[in-house]
């Protein structure tokens, strides 16, 4: 099952207010509008509420493998299939491609509108 929205700075001085003013829990949570239950986990810990990390699918490649991957990948310009041939990396060429793609700079556009490093000419020229 989902998680709902995560209370905001408002909502949470809102409650810590209320809640000193000696109001009830269910009461807190109807003016709030948020269930009871998200109140009482705040109350309860609140320094530690909404801190605990998504679930995900763990990342195949580690943060020492992104960077060996971006350090092969900026000395000269090779295919995602090669890099990950060379480094030994058993993920797929898309997961290889993907960190390196985010860290390329952009191209510089010329007058023209085709990119400085475009080998061939581009078919949508005016």
């Amino acid at each position: 099952m989902g998680r709902g929205k995560v209370l905001n700075e408002h909502e949470k001085e809102l409650i810590a207010g209320l809640s000193q003013g000696g109001r009830t829990i269910r009461d807190i949570a109807a003016r709030v509008q948020r269930s009871k239950n998200v109140v009482s986990n705040f109350l309860r810990a609140p320094l530690e509420f909404g801190r605990k990390k998504s679930p995900g699918r763990p990342q195949k490649l580690s943060p020492t493998d992104k960077r060996r991957l971006l350090r092969a990948a900026s000395n000269e310009t090779k295919d995602s299939n090669t890099l990950r041939q060379e480094l030994g990396l058993s993920v797929a060429s898309r997961s290889v491609n993907l960190p390196h793609a985010a860290q390329r700079p952009e191209l510089p556009i010329q007058e023209d509108g085709v990119g400085s490093n475009d080998a061939a000419p581009s078919s949508r020229r005016p």
